[in-house]
């Protein structure tokens, strides 16, 4: 295994090009962050054909995905981590039938991304999670149904903060003929879900993200 560990104090990388990665993770295994904070990348860690990749105390905020695992990989474990602000996902997740991408996601931050979890096929398992919505048309958990997946979730706080936010979407569909549906409430998704049975709703009232 090899870490990557930044101080306690959190080591910081700020990028200045937007289309590069923070950390990029290609056809590799055993790899783990600790106490890092990346901004302004496209990826905060982008991960390709890799797996046992895992992060804690990780700070990502002001990239397009804040961690993006990619087709091919599998086995992702992010815990104690924040992911603030990012344009697309806090984390994305990728899959094919031929290959499910794993992840385990717990105790962590997905605080004002439009994306708090994104699905596009895989598996992946997301608890003790807070997940804020803050902005329109942002969702905490949202799936492509497109491609085989599942998802696990629960014992979460999943807060929706802004009009025209939603807890969870799931897409059908591509292009011009993509449909989503929206649950605006935990209870409309763990109803239609079975998912986030024993979540909560509320302000995690946050002194500073």
């Amino acid at each position: 295994q090899v870490n990557v560990v930044g101080s306690t104090n959190g080591s910081i990388y700020i990028l200045v090009d937007p289309a590069a990665n923070g950390f990029q993770i290609t056809n590799t295994y055993g790899i783990r962050f600790s106490q890092l904070g990346i901004i302004g990348a496209s990826n905060g860690v982008s991960i390709v054909g890799s797996e046992y990749v895992a992060g804690e105390w990780l700070r990502i905020r002001g990239c397009h995905n804040g961690v993006s695992s990619g087709m091919g990989s599998s086995n992702l474990v992010l815990s104690h981590s924040a992911f603030v602000g990012n344009r697309e996902a806090g984390v994305s997740v990728a899959g094919s039938e031929s290959k499910k991408n794993l992840a385990n996601l717990g105790s962590c931050l997905f605080w004002s991304n439009r994306y708090g979890l994104f699905l596009d096929g895989g598996y992946a398992r997301i608890s003790n999670s807070i997940v804020g919505m803050k902005n329109p048309n942002s969702f905490g958990l949202y799936a492509l149904e497109t491609v085989p997946y599942e998802l696990q979730s629960d014992y979460n706080n999943l807060f929706i903060g802004e009009a025209g936010a939603y807890a969870a979407g799931r897409q059908t569909g591509a292009g011009a003929s993509a449909q989503t549906t929206t649950y605006d409430s935990v209870s409309a998704w763990a109803l239609a879900s079975g998912q986030d049975i024993h979540s909560l709703p509320h302000d995690p009232l946050l002194a500073d993200v």
